[in-house]
């Protein structure tokens, strides 16, 4: 209960802040970027455990609300148990654990090319691992790696032999 409390003040001193910039006026670059930054700023002020310095994956929560909402309204897929779109993999990145998410499809497709889950995993960390520190999206950076993998891997010829 008091972790919900702390949270809840956390979230409305970081969104009391994004709303006074927002309405001065500065472009959705610039608010985006201080809102990627300033939530980890205020939970390390007020002394907050590691997981609320975390950022949400705002893309993976955004497309379940809107999946669920559209189910909802009957106008979407609406399974009965909804399998969930996106997977989170624990990485190290900067020596700090934490998790990146992909989508089910991605993480599958990654599982079949390197012919296990352990392999797939192994290769997420080596790609976290080379993660440029100033990424803001750090699961998007993945995900983007990841596929770029899998569409050169689908390219390649199947005898090993160069193509012209």
């Amino acid at each position: 209960m008091a972790d919900e409390i702390e949270l809840r003040k956390l979230n409305a001193i970081v969104g009391a802040a994004i709303k006074a910039l927002a309405e001065s006026g500065a472009d959705d670059e610039f608010v985006g970027a201080f809102a990627a930054t300033h939530r980890a700023k205020v939970a390390r002020i007020l002394g907050q455990p590691e997981e609320a310095l975390q950022s949400p994956d705002l893309l993976a929560l955004v497309t379940q609300a809107v999946s669920q909402a559209l189910g909802d309204a009957g106008i979407g897929k609406n399974r009965g148990s909804p399998k969930q779109p996106a997977k989170r993999i624990n990485v190290v990145i900067a020596g700090r654990r934490t998790s990146v998410t992909l989508s089910r499809e991605i993480l599958d497709r990654l599982i079949e090319a390197k012919g296990s889950q352990s392999q797939a995993n192994d290769f997420v960390q080596e790609l976290a691992g080379s993660l440029p520190a100033e990424t803001s999206n750090r699961s998007g950076w993945i995900e983007e790696r990841v596929r770029a993998f899998l569409n050169f891997r689908q390219g390649e010829p199947m005898d090993g032999s160069p193509r012209h």
